[in-house]
């Protein structure tokens, strides 16, 4: 049998105490993080910007190498992430420092693990505010075996992560190469360009709608096989993901039905990547634009909403976007910047024969984001098994 020892999560990490002035050096230079900068459930870093490139001014926590940040905000979206640097972070996020019991590579693991969110999002939803207080969180206990043992999972888990990144490059790549076919279609071709505030129209009337503001959705809205909600981190690569999305029951289907999406809509990512956008799909249609997120509906018959989101996702769109995007700790797309971007509208056939060319990459984009989903879901089994000992650790007596 394995020793494991239950323990109070706060018994064996230390919490801030305190915080830094990011206004100063060196923590003006170094890199600040906020929950929108981490990926929900998988514990990945998407962006790395200094606190002075972000203009904070208000108190942060100090981060160091080893510490695990969890945002404290929205805690079923479970964003959590193990540092390898120096910096800040939000004071929406704790940053948990190890003490000699714990690996933090097992601390991730258990932050981004079933049990826990349940329990956050259990606790968070007791007042109606989606946030994990430090009251709470020292209610929570975990299995904590020998660091051993401990070693082991994270070394299983590791494995696990090293095939993610490898289909990750591989992902990063066909982007690539999609930028540069998006690049020679749109450069010096002489299309006109247009504002896009001129090309659009939406179910609400003249103006690009948003999803419902956070406050309209709460944990306990989401529950399982109901209708789907779109969220910023299910956009990549003009596709909506199929895999960990949210959804909803029919009461809060009813009260947002105004965001409900149609074939052919573009939703975007207002924070974030904000290269993130996609075209509605039949398989999306009548699914709900979420937090986050704009809708957009074309009111131009030769504009086809393939290519506004192509050329979107292009360095001409992206180059006026971070001209004009706002935002203290993280960057955001407002309906104004959206309706004011100039964008190429060549004639329909044109932009039909773009589109072909992009989606014979983007075929074998899908294929590869297919596995990662498939080995994230694998990683999340995995994690649950180990840590609950359903899969024995050969370590200390293990079979």
């Amino acid at each position: 049998m394995h020793r494991v020892t239950e323990r109070r999560l706060v018994d064996v990490v230390q919490l801030p105490i305190g915080q830094v002035d990011p206004t100063f050096e060196p923590h003006r230079s170094r890199t600040l993080l906020a929950p929108d900068h981490l990926e929900s459930r998988t514990g990945r870093i998407l962006k790395r910007v200094s606190a002075g490139d972000q203009g904070a001014t208000s108190g942060k926590y100090y981060i160091a190498p080893g510490d695990v940040v969890l945002s404290k905000i929205r805690p079923y979206l479970r964003k959590a992430a193990l540092v390898d640097f120096e910096g800040t972070c939000s004071a929406d996020m704790y940053p948990l420092r190890a003490t000699d019991e714990l690996d933090p590579r097992y601390l991730l693991a258990v932050i981004l693990s079933e049990e826990f969110s349940r329990f956050a999002e259990t606790v968070s939803s007791r007042t109606g505010i989606p946030k994990l207080n430090r009251n709470e969180l020292a209610e929570y206990s975990a299995h904590i075996p020998p660091l051993a043992e401990q070693r082991w999972i994270a070394e299983v888990l590791d494995a696990v992560d090293d095939q993610i990144s490898r289909r990750r490059a591989c992902l990063s790549k066909i982007a690539r190469q999609v930028d540069g076919v998006a690049r020679s279609l749109c450069i010096d071709a002489g299309w006109p360009d247009l504002r896009v505030g001129d090309l659009l129209n939406t179910a609400c009337g003249s103006r690009i709608q948003t999803g419902p503001f956070g406050s309209q959705l709460h944990a306990h809205d989401y529950i399982a096989d109901g209708t789907p909600v779109v969220m910023p981190q299910d956009i990549a690569f003009g596709t909506i993901s199929k895999e960990r999305i949210a959804t909803v029951g029919p009461s809060k289907m009813m009260e947002l039905s105004r965001h409900k999406l149609r074939e052919g809509d573009v939703v975007f990512s207002r924070r974030g990547d904000l290269s993130r956008c996609a075209v509605v799909t039949p398989r999306e249609d009548g699914w709900l634009c979420g937090t986050g997120c704009l809708l957009v509906r074309s009111g131009h018959v030769e504009l086809l909403p393939g290519w506004l989101a192509l050329v979107y996702q292009g360095w001409r769109c992206q180059q006026q976007i971070a001209a004009r995007a706002v935002g203290s700790t993280m960057q955001n797309l407002n309906t104004g910047i959206l309706e004011n971007l100039t964008v190429p509208l060549p004639p329909v056939e044109e932009q039909h024969r773009a589109l072909a060319v992009i989606d014979q990459h983007r075929g074998v984009y899908v294929k590869a984001e297919a596995e990662i989903a498939k080995l994230t879901a694998l990683k999340q089994g995995l994690t649950d098994d180990l840590l609950t000992e359903r899969v024995q650790h050969p370590v200390g007596g293990g079979v």
